[in-house]
């Protein structure tokens, strides 16, 4: 309950220190965000059973899905809930878990993160790995009903590198009903449907080779057979831009989501550097963003400007300079902007957070409340883009 109370105070409290004005989606060049808004409408209006996906990428922040859950929340209870999407099963890997689904796992499991420069592995999109040598070991996924969560599991996208013969085999065990179908997939993940929605998963592994010395655990989509809105919160801690960069399967694994609207939330680790360099922040951001329209040409891209933030005891002026960065590539590449660091109220604002139990002792991430918070904020943006788009559209007529 208190958790709850946290939440509701967040979304009903007005902040003098925050610029509500200024909250609102920046297109340097209209129509940015027109095919996300195409497919989002076509979903309102019509019952075909179709999709409609989102794929945010980011780090810490995201990977705690605070912020990003609350926009699901929000997003799908306009939009239809078309199933939870990516998860990864964090506790194996020896990480924080986002409170909405809990991940068990027996043997012996290893986390393998992309952002430690000694630690090598085939990542897939999550930039984090769980390995294990030993086939008894088993990982399962189930809704946090005891948080109030839940969500139905029709189906489900297990990725790890498929065809490499050093990989263990596969199986799944339900709670109840039976396998519909299996699909084994050339973008690197296996796919499950049930005949009865499940509360549970449970991934289990065999070995029928001496070849056969290994399973990389890369994620796991969490879908339903019901028309809707997915959206993969894809995040991991301390994750810079150059992160990604060392994700071998990364375009297989995007191309596998199909996201209608790419969403990314990084700079805030870029940034944290003392050898932060602005001009280095926009190539790589540039070289990440050709990497996605290389294989999803047709999405929409949104970028999101890293917080105002403390550097240890001190105040730090490089997000500012990421924002500036942000702008620029965005009028060279035409992406769509949530400027977070100006709405939140720009430089030593998040001292004002703070102050106001909005962020946390290191004034670098924020609290449940302050997500919260920063959640609401984005999805009122984003709906407001699209009630002027579905305005215009509407005056054509």
């Amino acid at each position: 309950l208190l958790f709850w109370s946290i939440l509701g105070s967040a979304n009903a409290q007005y902040y003098r220190f925050i610029n509500y004005h200024k909250n609102k989606i920046y297109e340097p060049v209209q129509g940015t965000l027109k095919p996300f808004f195409e497919k989002i409408n076509r979903l309102e209006t019509e019952s075909d059973g179709r999709k409609v996906s989102i794929v945010h990428l980011g780090d810490s922040h995201i990977q705690a899905d605070f912020f990003s859950g609350r926009v699901r929340s929000l997003l799908q209870g306009r939009f239809a809930n078309g199933g939870r999407g990516f998860t990864f099963p964090y506790s194996a890997a020896r990480t924080n878990n986002p409170n909405d689904y809990i991940t068990e796992y027996t043997g012996s499991w290893q986390g393998k993160r992309s952002v430690s420069q000694k630690t090598f592995s085939r990542w897939g999109i999550s930039g984090v790995n769980a390995v294990t040598h030993d086939a008894k070991s088993t990982i399962t996924i189930r809704p946090n009903t005891e948080m109030g969560k839940s969500f139905r599991i029709k189906k489900i996208k297990i990725f790890y590198p498929v065809f490499d013969p050093r990989s263990f085999h596969v199986h799944l065990q339900t709670d109840y009903g039976n396998i519909l179908s299996k699909h084994t997939d050339r973008a690197g993940f296996v796919e499950y449907t049930f005949d009865r929605p499940q509360s549970s998963v449970t991934l289990r592994l065999s070995k029928v080779t001496h070849y056969q010395t290994q399973f990389i655990m890369q994620g796991i989509s969490v879908e339903n057979d019901a028309s809707g809105l997915l959206y993969h919160a894809i995040g991991a801690n301390g994750a810079e831009v150059p992160t990604f960069f060392r994700c071998e399967d990364f375009e297989k694994h995007l191309t596998a989501l199909n996201p209608d609207l790419v969403i990314i939330s990084l700079g805030a680790n870029d940034a944290h550097s003392y050898q932060f360099h602005p001009a280095e922040y926009k190539r790589n951001f540039k070289a990440l963003i050709q990497d996605i329209r290389q294989v999803m040409p047709t999405a929409s891209v949104l970028v999101m400007t890293p917080s105002d933030a403390y550097r240890g005891s001190r105040l730090n002026s490089n997000p500012s300079r990421a924002r500036d960065a942000l702008y620029k590539l965005a009028q060279e590449m035409h992406l769509a902007v949530w400027d977070f660091y100006d709405i939140m109220g720009g430089m030593r604002s998040i001292e004002k957070w703070h102050g106001n139990r909005l962020a946390q002792k290191d004034r670098l991430h924020l609290t449940i409340k302050g997500y919260y918070l920063q959640g609401n904020l984005f999805y009122k943006a984003l709906t407001k883009s699209y009630e002027n788009y579905l305005r215009k559209l509407h005056q054509q007529y």
